[in-house]
């Protein structure tokens, strides 16, 4: 899924954060203006720090534990695309050799394991606890964006 917050007002504050497959982008810098916006990069931070806690939880709540591993590996890194722009990603590191007495001779990737639990396969119907997860991220963070915004605005005497 793809859902943006942003402020683009005409002058004072200038901040998007985008959440797109637990991908939290941030435009760093200025506003169109030249004004200094937020800090950014916090807030990306913080985005992506309540995407991981929702998603641990969901983890659970949807009965996706039985190592712990799976819940264990999310983990969020700060990244850059090509083109130089900064985001963060929240995403299940490293692999899983499956529940004790497991057969499996290859350890399958955490996050293949969680597409397969989050979308489904043929035998297994998805549970879309990640998907779950990012809308509740977005319910939480919003509100705090919000509110971040218009203390950052009355600081600058624009509200």
């Amino acid at each position: 899924g793809h859902e943006s917050l942003q402020s683009l007002p005409a002058r004072g504050a200038w901040i998007e954060i985008s959440f797109v497959a637990s991908t939290v982008f941030w435009t760093p810098g200025r506003s169109p203006h030249g004004e200094r916006g937020l800090n950014n990069i916090e807030l990306a931070q913080e985005a992506a720090d309540i995407t991981k806690e929702e998603i641990e939880k969901n983890i659970e709540r949807h009965n996706h534990i039985r190592t712990g591993t799976l819940r264990r590996s999310i983990k969020t890194f700060k990244k850059k695309k090509r083109d130089g722009s900064p985001y963060i990603e929240v995403t299940a590191t490293g692999s899983n050799p499956g529940p004790p007495g497991s057969k499996r001779k290859k350890y399958a990737g955490n996050a293949y394991i969680a597409f397969v639990l989050n979308y489904g396969r043929s035998n297994l119907a998805g549970s879309r606890f990640w998907t779950e997860a990012e809308q509740k991220a977005i319910e939480i963070f919003q509100p705090r964006l919000e509110l971040k915004i218009l203390n950052f605005l009355k600081e600058k005497g624009l509200k």
